[in-house]
Protein backbone atom coordinates (compact mmCIF):
# COMPACT_ATOMS: atom_id res chain seq x y z
CA UNK A 1 0.00 0.00 0.00
CA UNK A 2 1.45 3.32 -0.94
CA UNK A 3 1.76 6.13 1.94
CA UNK A 4 -0.87 8.43 -0.36
CA UNK A 5 -4.02 5.45 0.32
CA UNK A 6 -2.89 6.23 4.21
CA UNK A 7 -3.89 8.88 6.57
CA UNK A 8 -1.91 9.98 9.85
CA UNK A 9 -4.52 10.82 12.62
CA UNK A 10 -4.22 12.65 15.41
CA UNK A 11 -7.70 13.46 16.24
CA UNK A 12 -8.32 10.28 18.61
CA UNK A 13 -4.88 10.90 20.04
CA UNK A 14 -3.00 8.27 18.21
CA UNK A 15 -0.69 10.77 16.17
CA UNK A 16 2.10 7.98 15.31
CA UNK A 17 -0.70 5.45 14.32
CA UNK A 18 -1.45 4.94 10.64
CA UNK A 19 -4.64 4.56 9.45
CA UNK A 20 -6.59 3.47 6.56
CA UNK A 21 -9.30 5.70 5.32
CA UNK A 22 -11.77 2.53 5.60
CA UNK A 23 -10.74 2.91 9.67
CA UNK A 24 -10.80 6.90 9.64
CA UNK A 25 -14.50 6.19 8.36
CA UNK A 26 -15.84 3.75 10.63
CA UNK A 27 -14.42 5.36 13.45
CA UNK A 28 -16.29 8.72 12.43
CA UNK A 29 -19.27 7.10 11.50
CA UNK A 30 -19.44 5.17 15.11
CA UNK A 31 -18.85 8.66 16.86
CA UNK A 32 -21.59 10.02 14.91
CA UNK A 33 -24.07 7.48 15.16
CA UNK A 34 -23.07 7.44 18.77
CA UNK A 35 -24.08 11.17 19.43
CA UNK A 36 -27.05 10.30 17.52
CA UNK A 37 -27.59 7.32 20.03
CA UNK A 38 -27.25 9.91 22.85
CA UNK A 39 -29.56 12.14 21.59
CA UNK A 40 -31.78 10.05 20.98
CA UNK A 41 -32.32 8.12 24.53
CA UNK A 42 -31.90 11.84 25.85
CA UNK A 43 -35.08 12.96 27.61
CA UNK A 44 -36.24 15.98 25.62
CA UNK A 45 -38.87 16.33 23.45
CA UNK A 46 -38.58 15.86 19.77
CA UNK A 47 -37.69 19.23 18.98
CA UNK A 48 -34.73 19.80 21.52
CA UNK A 49 -33.29 16.67 19.88
CA UNK A 50 -33.19 18.39 16.35
CA UNK A 51 -31.82 21.40 18.47
CA UNK A 52 -28.83 18.86 20.00
CA UNK A 53 -28.65 17.26 16.71
CA UNK A 54 -27.77 20.80 14.96
CA UNK A 55 -25.42 22.06 17.48
CA UNK A 56 -23.95 18.95 18.81
CA UNK A 57 -23.84 16.14 16.54
CA UNK A 58 -23.23 18.23 13.42
CA UNK A 59 -20.82 20.24 15.26
CA UNK A 60 -18.96 17.13 16.18
CA UNK A 61 -18.10 16.00 12.58
CA UNK A 62 -16.77 19.79 11.61
CA UNK A 63 -12.91 18.38 13.28
CA UNK A 64 -12.93 15.24 11.23
CA UNK A 65 -14.64 16.54 8.11
CA UNK A 66 -11.31 19.01 8.42
CA UNK A 67 -8.60 17.42 8.85
CA UNK A 68 -9.54 14.43 7.32
CA UNK A 69 -9.71 13.86 2.87
CA UNK A 70 -13.53 12.30 2.48
CA UNK A 71 -15.45 12.21 -0.21
CA UNK A 72 -18.77 13.76 -0.66
CA UNK A 73 -20.17 10.08 -0.34
CA UNK A 74 -19.26 9.35 2.87
CA UNK A 75 -21.21 12.39 4.09
CA UNK A 76 -24.34 11.69 2.24
CA UNK A 77 -24.24 7.58 3.59
CA UNK A 78 -23.92 9.54 7.06
CA UNK A 79 -27.00 12.07 6.31
CA UNK A 80 -29.12 8.94 5.08
CA UNK A 81 -28.96 6.96 8.06
CA UNK A 82 -29.86 9.54 10.20
CA UNK A 83 -32.57 11.11 8.12
CA UNK A 84 -35.32 8.34 9.51
CA UNK A 85 -34.55 9.75 13.18
CA UNK A 86 -34.62 13.38 12.07
CA UNK A 87 -37.98 12.70 11.23
CA UNK A 88 -39.06 10.88 13.75
CA UNK A 89 -37.60 13.69 16.25
CA UNK A 90 -39.83 16.31 14.11
CA UNK A 91 -43.20 14.46 14.50
CA UNK A 92 -43.49 14.07 10.37
CA UNK A 93 -44.21 11.09 8.27
CA UNK A 94 -41.38 8.98 6.28
CA UNK A 95 -42.48 9.20 3.22
CA UNK A 96 -41.99 13.32 3.10
CA UNK A 97 -39.76 14.31 1.25
CA UNK A 98 -35.91 15.27 2.97
CA UNK A 99 -36.06 18.42 1.98
CA UNK A 100 -38.11 19.89 4.12
CA UNK A 101 -35.63 19.13 6.65
CA UNK A 102 -33.04 21.62 5.56
CA UNK A 103 -35.15 23.99 3.61
CA UNK A 104 -34.76 27.36 5.22
CA UNK A 105 -37.45 28.70 7.42
CA UNK A 106 -38.39 31.24 4.75
CA UNK A 107 -39.00 28.34 2.63
CA UNK A 108 -41.34 26.70 4.93
CA UNK A 109 -38.90 23.87 5.69
CA UNK A 110 -36.98 23.45 9.52
CA UNK A 111 -33.56 25.34 8.70
CA UNK A 112 -31.42 21.91 9.82
CA UNK A 113 -28.05 21.93 8.32
CA UNK A 114 -27.43 18.34 6.42
CA UNK A 115 -24.10 16.32 6.96
CA UNK A 116 -22.89 17.42 3.19
CA UNK A 117 -23.45 20.54 3.46
CA UNK A 118 -21.81 20.73 6.52
CA UNK A 119 -18.54 18.86 5.08
CA UNK A 120 -18.81 21.21 1.91
CA UNK A 121 -18.45 23.91 4.13
CA UNK A 122 -15.49 22.20 6.53
CA UNK A 123 -13.72 21.81 3.22
CA UNK A 124 -14.23 25.51 1.92
CA UNK A 125 -12.50 25.97 5.28
CA UNK A 126 -9.52 23.64 5.28
CA UNK A 127 -9.22 25.14 1.31
CA UNK A 128 -8.76 28.55 2.27
CA UNK A 129 -6.94 28.06 5.93
CA UNK A 130 -4.33 26.28 3.68
CA UNK A 131 -3.92 28.70 1.03
CA UNK A 132 -3.78 31.94 3.34
CA UNK A 133 -1.42 30.24 5.73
Amino acid sequence: MTLSKQIILSFWGDGSIVLKENDIKNRILSSFLEDVHTIENSKVNGFMKLWLYQFYAIQHLSWPFMINDLDKSFALELQRKVNVQLKRWAGIGRSVDNGLLFRTKNNFGLGLTSVSDHYQRMQLLKHELLKNS
